[in-house]
């Protein structure tokens, strides 16, 4: 920092002496000494020309550490000394930090032209003002803002942030609060470019329990005293049920997924055992009559029978309840119970032989009843393909002891 110039007296005083004695003393060519300090500028006389520090403390001038001093000497042999006071400072633009020493009266924006900094934008704020004049160890921080949207809520928010801001970052400068399960589109802590889009999901999660059915397994046991292709079932199969603790994950209130997170058996399930004949035995010879009777004392595959009748019947399959309440299943057929009255116990086969269905109980109903097909019965079967390989056949239905 400059001290104030001051001319001393006892300079003045030699200064004259010297002038005086000059005349008849044979000295250099007297010249002029000019200093300048802030524009104001002090004349110093003397008999040679002198080393700069000697003629700054001969003008009272101390220098600072930043000051800095420009020496020409003229046409006339004239020392001009010219004194320019730095200023030391520090610009924080963005992520990037620079500093550097400028002329006193410098102005914050001739500070940042020196520096080559990008063009300061309409939205971009600079501390101290552009027309501000330096002083030492000035700080001059510029923050440049760029425009990023915000989709939250249902709503859509424009707002500037500091550039190299992360999404995080902006949206607390939104005074938009995120949850702990929230969902961004972008990363959360990757500088946002101008113009992003930030959309904030609401994420909420629920459990519930719900109760879930059990699929029994069926398997078949073969069985010598039932007649080859006939089918028993020896242990009806009956579905389990569990406790499951599902939690359903909510996109802005929207479900989107759902995740098993525990399941807890609260009834097992009862696997269905069917019998299936091995023996070979030709079918009992009957009357291809609509109806016949029979004594007590005819058989069918070993079951007694009471009487026989030849009717049209059909298939069908399906995973669900009988009319009678009982899970459907193989054996379980169905009937016109008007004619053919539930838990009515029959054993079915073709007239001769070639297809056997076995033993069956009425146990269900169907549309044929009312549709006029002339079906008598419709069978149960496990899948589809057995149903369309049955199609539709005319079979001998006995009506067991």
């Amino acid at each position: 920092m400059l001290k104030p110039i001051k001319m001393i007296a006892a300079l003045s005083a030699a200064l004259i002496i010297s002038a005086t004695t000059m005349a008849g003393t044979a000295f250099a060519t007297t010249h002029n000494a000019v200093v300048t300090v802030k524009g104001q500028s002090t004349t110093l006389r003397m008999l040679q020309n002198g080393e700069t520090q000697s003629i700054l403390q001969m003008a009272g001038v101390e220098l600072g550490p930043m000051d800095r001093v420009d020496r020409e000497t003229n046409a006339n042999g004239d020392i001009l000394l010219n004194v320019t006071t730095g200023r030391a400072v520090s610009v924080q633009d963005g992520n990037k930090f620079s500093s550097l020493v400028v002329n006193d009266g410098t102005t914050v924006e001739e500070v940042l032209n020196q520096l080559g900094a990008d063009p300061i934008g309409e939205s971009d704020t600079v501390t101290p003002g552009l027309q501000e004049k330096v002083q030492d160890d000035m700080q001059i921080t510029v923050e440049r803002r760029q425009h990023v949207s915000v989709v939250v809520d249902g709503e859509t928010k424009d707002i500037l942030v500091l550039k190299n801001e992360t999404a995080v970052q902006a949206l607390r400068e939104a005074g938009i609060d995120l949850g702990k399960d929230d969902e961004l589109n972008l990363p959360f802590n990757k500088p946002l470019e101008e113009n992003a889009q930030v959309v904030v999901n609401r994420i909420t999660y629920q459990e519930t329990t719900e109760t879930k059915s059990l699929d029994f397994t069926t398997s078949e046991q073969e069985d010598a005293s039932l007649t080859q292709g006939t089918r028993q079932v020896q242990t009806a199969g009956q579905k389990g049920e569990a406790s499951v603790v599902v939690r359903t994950k909510y996109v802005n209130g929207q479900q989107d997924s759902q995740q098993e997170l525990s399941s807890t058996v609260t009834k097992q399930p009862v696997n269905e055992v069917v019998l299936v004949g091995t023996k070979v035995q030709a079918a009992q010879p009957t009357q291809n009559a609509s109806y016949s009777g029979a004594s007590g004392g005819n058989t069918i595959a070993g079951l007694s029978y009471s009487r026989v009748i030849s009717g049209v019947c059909t298939a069908y399959t399906n995973d669900g309840i009988c009319s009678t309440g009982v899970p459907t299943m193989v054996g379980r057929v169905a009937v016109n119970p008007a004619v053919i009255p539930y838990g009515t116990r029959m054993y079915i086969t073709s007239a001769d032989g070639s297809y056997v269905y076995g033993y069956a109980v009425a146990a269900d109903t169907g549309g044929f009843v009312s549709n006029g097909s002339g079906v008598m019965i419709d069978l149960y079967m496990n899948t589809m393909g057995e149903c369309n390989s049955f199609g539709r056949r005319s079979m001998n239905i006995y009506f067991l002891n």
